[in-house]
């Protein structure tokens, strides 16, 4: 038995987890692989695909289910296998959807269209090429990435939300990147669907711990059972967030980690005697 089994830890990747040289530090390598080492579970929430998080193996393997492509995945490291998958529909047809958005508010950027593996992008003008170059990307696709300036990100998400939010969730991973997934898909959205998965498999998680910066991650801070806001996160994570903790410069995982055992020792303490006050 370990001091944090049970507890899950989840943190999104850019803007929290990795440091100024956008790797992961000692103090955070370390501070998981002690958490991991007494029961704990440590993974990524990332806009990224699972597979980019192997990129970081040498600094830390997460022990449990990674939160992909926004919550559009989530794949089980151990078995090699997607648990949750949460593309487009067949049915839908994004391309049409696309190409009139477009030319009904005047879109001007660039986008990426993604599938499990594979990811189109298309600079400002070739995104008239949108439907003859997306023939050759495998099916199905899991979520739609625009890209553009601050005087048209914000019009452009409000029509979007405006005329297809009750199809599509639409979150910013950065402020210039604006993500389009379907509805109940999202870092949050898929939170109560690994707790039930792994209760199945004889794995109960008692404490799911989210941390982020960014809109992207606004469902999964939230809707923890504790969330934690970075320093240097948004406004908007803020305003949803439990706690606070240190900027993503200064070692985030390590300041949890610390901090939630601290908190487990005391209580251990206080079952085992009086508390002092």
């Amino acid at each position: 038995m370990g001091k944090f089994d049970g507890y899950m830890l989840i943190s999104d990747l850019d803007g929290t987890l990795v440091d100024r040289n956008f790797g992961i530090s000692d103090e955070n390598s370390e501070a998981i692989r002690y958490f991991q080492e007494n029961g704990g579970r440590m993974t990524i929430a990332s806009g990224r695909a699972p597979e980019d998080i192997k990129g970081y193996a040498h600094r830390f393997i997460p022990n449990t289910f990674i939160i992909g492509l926004n919550g559009t995945v989530v794949y089980d490291p151990e078995t090699d296998t997607d648990v949750i998958a949460l593309p487009f529909s067949e049915d839908d047809d994004i391309i049409s959807l696309i190409e009139d958005a477009i030319k009904d508010f005047g879109y001007e950027g660039s986008l990426s269209l993604c599938s499990r593996y594979e990811r189109l992008k298309l600079e400002d003008d070739d995104v008239r090429l949108l439907r003859e170059r997306s023939a050759s990307l495998p099916k199905p696709w899991y979520k739609v990435v625009f890209m553009a300036s601050d005087r048209v990100m914000e019009p452009w998400m409000k029509y979007l939300s405006d005329r297809f939010g009750d199809r599509y969730n639409y979150n910013r991973s950065w402020g210039n990147g604006l993500e389009m997934h379907i509805k109940n898909s999202g870092k949050g959205e898929v939170l109560p669907r690994i707790r039930r998965i792994l209760a199945e498999q004889g794995r109960p998680v008692h404490t799911i711990v989210c941390v982020g910066d960014f809109e992207n991650d606004i469902s999964m801070v939230r809707d923890a059972d504790i969330g934690y806001a970075v320093d240097n996160a948004d406004d908007t994570v803020k305003a949803v967030a439990d706690r606070f903790t240190v900027h993503h410069f200064d070692h985030v995982a390590a300041a949890i980690v610390a901090e939630l055992e601290k908190e487990i020792d005391e209580a251990n303490a206080c079952a085992s005697g009086p508390c002092e006050k």
